[in-house]
C-alpha cells in the first residue's frame, strides 16, 4: 500500500460539547503510518482541501523517510514551522511489521 492513504475514521474534537465515541477495535496493516492532526494544519492559510492534499502528499513523504520522525517530517513538508495564529498539532504512530516486533520482544527479554 507505499503511497497510498486512507481515512478510516474523523472525530471532531472541540471543547463546546464532547463528542459521544463508542470504543472500536480496528485492524491495522503492518508498516502503516497513522497521522492525527488538529485543523490548523490543514486549515492555515484558509484552504481546507489544499491543506488536505498537502498532507497528503507530506504524509507519503514521511512514510517514505520511516528512519526519521514522522510528525517533524509532515511539519516541515507543510511549512508549518513559521508562526501560525492557529492550533496545529500532528501525532503520528507506526505499525511495525510483525518480525521488527517480534525481533524488539526479543532484544527486551534479554536485557
Amino acid at each position: 500500500m507505499l503511497g497510498q492513504l486512507r481515512f478510516i475514521t474523523a472525530i471532531s474534537i472541540t471543547s463546546r460539547r464532547p463528542p459521544k465515541v463508542s470504543g472500536r477495535r480496528v485492524d491495522v496493516p503492518e508498516s502503516s503510518l497513522l497521522i492525527s492532526y488538529t485543523d490548523g494544519v490543514t486549515e492555515y492559510d484558509r484552504k481546507p482541501l489544499t491543506g488536505v492534499a498537502e498532507l497528503h502528499d507530506a504524509a507519503i513523504f514521511a512514510y517514505n523517510l520511516a528512519s526519521l520522525p514522522s510528525a517533524g517530517v509532515i511539519e516541515r513538508q507543510m511549512g508549518l514551522s513559521a508562526a501560525n495564529y492557529d492550533d496545529a498539532a500532528i501525532l503520528t504512530a507506526w505499525r511495525l511489521p510483525e518480525k521488527v516486533g517480534l525481533r524488539l520482544a526479543a532484544a527486551h527479554q534479554l536485557q
